[in-house]
């Protein structure tokens, strides 16, 4: 059984980033079976 794990750490947003990730995690699930969220997420 193989999993796959995308991660991503630091991700720092402000209200002129509204959507901005929306197409990265829209097609996430094509390419990754986990999504590790660590670090600041502000």
């Amino acid at each position: 059984m193989t999993i796959r794990v995308a991660a991503v750490g630091d991700i720092h947003m402000g209200p002129d980033s509204e959507g901005l990730l929306r197409p990265a995690f829209e097609t996430l699930s094509d390419c990754a079976d986990l999504l590790l969220l660590a670090g600041d997420l502000t």
